[in-house]
């Protein structure tokens, strides 16, 4: 009596302003998190519950070839909607080494050539979706905390645009949601190793799981 499939979907908008010393950064995602019978009649069963707007935004100042930022994030990375705090240093420690420093998603790239690099990440993987069964007479929300490090091959494959091919590990899972009786379940899941394949254009970042550009 329930739907099983999820489904996400956001237009990221980035900004930039320059501050003098300081720059200020950040991007505003609005989109839909739902289940797929939702999905199907976005005009007739789409409500409030199934609109998100994520984002984030940060001040930072480079010195002596080191970036330092701080900010402040709202999304759904850690099961459910949130703010969190973001900081963290940027360095490169070699001509064709970049490292991030920085919670909660550290990461390091490295330029294999100009047109080529492999990046490496951990950050958090959560997310929540409204789901409705699919008698329409019941609702609630699916949420899902885990932790993931991922591998990245970011390679040209025409002109302006890329293939992003990824692998990684996810563990610390665990799920919430209802059941068919209505009963709340908080379920801990086996760790998983994945796959992933993208598309980009030009220098777009690299994306991760549930939404984060930055």
């Amino acid at each position: 009596s329930r739907n099983r499939d999820l489904h996400r979907l956001q237009l990221p908008v980035h900004f930039d302003s320059d501050l003098g010393a300081w720059q200020l950064e950040g991007y505003i995602a609005p989109g839909i998190s739902t289940s797929s019978n939702v999905m199907d009649d976005l005009s007739g069963l789409a409500s409030s519950d199934d609109l998100i707007v994520t984002g984030r935004v940060r001040l930072q100042q480079t010195r002596a070839g080191r970036t330092w930022f701080a900010g402040i994030a709202y999304d759904r990375r850690f099961g459910k909607p949130r703010g969190y705090p973001v900081a963290g240093l940027e360095f490169d420690p070699g001509s064709n080494v970049h490292v991030r420093l920085a919670f909660p998603d550290p990461g390091v790239a490295i330029d294999i050539s100009e047109r080529q690099s492999i990046q490496a990440d951990i950050y958090p993987a959560g997310h929540q979706w409204h789901v409705v069964s699919d008698d329409l007479s019941s609702d609630f929300d699916y949420r899902v905390e885990a932790w993931r490090g991922q591998l990245t091959w970011r390679l040209p494959i025409w002109r302006m645009l890329g293939l992003d091919i990824s692998a990684g590990y996810e563990f610390a899972r665990e799920h919430q949601l209802s059941s068919d009786a209505g009963i709340q379940l908080d379920i801990d899941i086996r760790d998983q190793w994945f796959v992933g394949i993208g598309f980009r254009m030009g220098a777009a970042p690299a994306l991760k799981t549930h939404g984060a550009w930055l």
